[in-house]
């Protein structure tokens, strides 16, 4: 269900998010009018029992419209309510922009030294910045902190300029430059070889073995240390020793890391665990498993209160694959409002049935696939993949080869799917038809001419299970 800015962004909030919003509004009257926070504060309970997909915008609407608009005409109700939105999702952006420089102290105190600076406010001035300074020789936070620390060194150098300090204190602003471009080369290149990698195309120059000649990683270095296998594990994968290192490093250090190296160190070993499974070392769906479990429990798998659906997905999937069916059925079930999808009701459905079906209820699967409705391309394949399966197990002939049919069609015909998962999956089609009418898959068709999910299946079908 699509929503108004405003309404999507009170519904992207939790409950303590809604609770803190209130009584900033609250405290912070004087930037909202009074109706405004009166509605506001109104419609605030009402978001906070209501989940995303659940609430009705056009029942709310005409609920503000009775109670604060009643005098109105309906083209001035709509038109005031528009402007409403407009203001508190202004106020609202404010409330977001704050409390991540509450959380980011680093860019808090940066942006007030140059508020002192721009304003000549000398006093104010050396007082932070002595704050600032002692702020950042105490933090633990390694990462991100050689562009605060370069940072800040500029201020000094424009506040000392002309006195005889300078050339000291430009020294100090090229110390923090170099360690700041060095952590970001690595960061900038890894990034390169992880998207070279997946468009299969030439990595760029290797840098790391010019750094690493040159004698220049500092073993303090948080950060240099960590790009530096990060590169390792994946310009040279075969030794799985430089993803466990990595996956050390993350564990033991992640609270020094940023909300975004969070993201992006555990996206990198994430997508590491598929690319190892992907050439076929299926033991580490279970490593992925294993991951996002950790992620979940340290509260860093969602992003802004949102899980991208490509990770939900291969979330279950990787837990479908290493029989972790009991832990599927609870993320599916904790993590599906969150996901970015246009209808998480019949994904949540869908995966519920998926799970039934490999514990082998095939009464439940069909249940939950009731509540199914959506045309999104990859749930609509696994939905016609586990119809498939489902009328294979039932034995039910005429359904089966009418959804074989079917879903060859769409596969043929669809232009978004690449060449390997249209052969992959016109190989289950194949397969699933002949075993059907024969009990043998067709000849010719390797294991890895199939999604690995679907060949788990008929594998067993081939063993009678």
């Amino acid at each position: 269900m699509k929503y108004s800015k405003l309404l999507e962004l009170l519904l992207g909030f939790s409950k303590k998010e809604l609770s803190e919003l209130l009584e900033i509004s609250i405290a912070n009257g004087n930037k909202l009018i009074k109706r405004d926070l009166e509605i506001l504060k109104f419609i605030m309970p009402i978001i906070h029992h209501s989940k995303k997909g659940q609430l009705d915008e056009q029942q709310l609407e005409q609920t503000v419209f009775s109670k604060f608009l009643v005098m109105e005409s309906p083209k001035k109700q709509k038109a005031e309510w528009n402007y409403t939105k407009n203001r508190l999702t202004e106020f609202i952006n404010y409330f977001i922009v704050t409390r991540q420089l509450n959380k980011h102290y680093l860019m808090k105190d940066y942006l007030l030294l140059k508020h002192y600076q721009a304003r000549g406010l000398e006093k104010n001035f050396s007082t932070f910045l002595k704050r600032t300074q002692k702020n950042l020789k105490k933090s633990e936070q390694d990462f991100d902190k050689a562009f605060y620390k370069y940072k800040l060194q500029e201020i000094i150098l424009f506040q000392k300029m002309g006195q005889r300090v300078i050339m000291e204190e430009l020294a100090k602003m090229n110390e923090a430059l170099d360690d700041f471009y060095l952590e970001n080369k690595f960061r900038i290149l890894i990034e390169q070889y992880n998207r070279n990698r997946i468009i299969n195309t030439e990595p760029p120059d290797d840098f790391f073995l010019e750094v690493v000649k040159a004698n220049i990683i500092p073993a303090n270095k948080l950060a240099h240390q960590l790009f530096y296998h990060i590169h390792l594990m994946m310009t040279a994968p075969q030794n799985l020793d430089h993803y466990f290192s990595v996956k050390q490093e993350f564990y033991q250090n992640s609270i020094n890391y940023s909300g975004d190296y969070q993201r992006t160190v555990s996206d990198y070993l994430l997508n590491q665990c598929v690319f190892y499974h992907r050439n076929g070392n299926t033991d580490f769906a279970r490593e992925y498993v294993e991951l996002v479990k950790f992620l979940s429990d340290h509260q860093l798998l969602l992003n802004e209160r949102t899980l991208s659906f490509n990770r939900y997905a291969n979330t279950v999937l990787m837990a479908l694959i290493s029989n972790n069916l009991k832990w599927a059925e609870h993320f599916v079930v904790e993590y599906s409002d969150f996901v970015e999808h246009e209808n998480t009701e019949s994904i949540k459905n869908l995966n519920l049935a998926n799970i039934s079906f490999f514990k082998g209820d095939i009464a439940n699967a069909w249940k939950y696939l009731i509540n199914y409705n959506s045309k999104e391309l990859y749930v609509k394949i696994l939905y016609d993949k586990l119809c498939i399966k489902l009328y294979f197990e039932t034995k039910e002939e005429r359904l089966l080869t009418s959804k074989l049919n079917a879903f060859k069609q769409y596969v043929v015909r669809n232009s978004r799917l690449s060449d390997e998962r249209k052969s992959k999956n016109l190989n289950f089609i194949s397969a699933t038809s002949a075993l059907f009418k024969n009990g043998k898959l067709p000849k010719g068709i390797k294991k890895n001419d199939y999604l690995f999910l679907d060949y788990l299946w008929l594998a067993k079908k081939i063993k009678g299970e």
